[in-house]
């Protein structure tokens, strides 16, 4: 589901929610967590984030567009949670089929927001220029423009109390740069496709959370 719906997909799904020994929440940008609470406030949620670029096909058909598939998640108490051990644990078995890169961290809003640098330039400027990465980040002004837009996302973030370092903002640059050439973000894919776009959750949030810390 994306951002917009979380509050109600969770309401809607409040009694599987609420009972669950864990619930990691891989939503694109920063307050998918905020969200689910807001939606279902007795559920253990977690924040998490993914590193993957594909499109559902079909029923059952998933297309990857880069091999670079990784899943981060965790929180402050989530050590001691149970569940996310044994989630942990089923992804690492030798049978499970997914190659996909675990990491547990205890600072997840650190993670979330180091992405979140390089994810919401990406997201707003594969819209605006409708063209993928490698004429975006490969271009002076483009690049430029991308360049600010990550130093705009790190101050706000830096306002809201994220420890951020200055560079986080190099190496989400370079992110961008690695890209392969054809990809674009998946809000892109919903621009083109004429679907609603997460932007209130992505260059909204900055706006937001920057106008409150002026």
């Amino acid at each position: 589901m994306k951002l917009y719906d979380v509050e109600s997909r969770t309401k809607q799904w409040g009694p599987a929610i609420e009972t669950a020994g864990a619930v990691i929440c891989l939503q694109n940008g920063v307050d998918g967590v905020r969200r689910m609470r807001a939606g279902a406030q007795q559920a253990r949620v977690y924040g998490g984030l993914a590193f993957v670029s594909g499109q559902a096909d079909g029923p059952g058909s998933v297309r990857y567009f880069s091999d670079m598939s990784s899943l981060t998640f965790g929180g402050s108490d989530g050590a001691d949670n149970d569940s996310l051990h044994s989630f942990a644990s089923c992804l690492e078995e030798a049978a499970n089929p997914l190659e996909v890169k675990l990491q547990f961290v205890a600072d997840i809003a650190l993670a979330q927001w180091t992405k979140f640098l390089a994810l919401a330039t990406n997201a707003a400027l594969t819209c605006l220029v409708c063209r993928g990465a490698g004429v975006i980040y490969h271009d002076p002004e483009l690049l430029a423009l991308a360049q600010k837009s990550i130093d705009e996302i790190f101050a706000v973030g830096q306002a809201e109390g994220i420890a951020l370092l200055d560079g986080d903002k190099t190496k989400a640059l370079a992110t961008l740069q690695g890209l392969p050439p054809a990809m674009v973000a998946l809000m892109h894919l919903d621009l083109a496709a004429g679907r609603t776009l997460e932007l209130d959750g992505l260059s909204g949030l900055v706006s937001r959370l920057g106008r409150r810390a002026l």
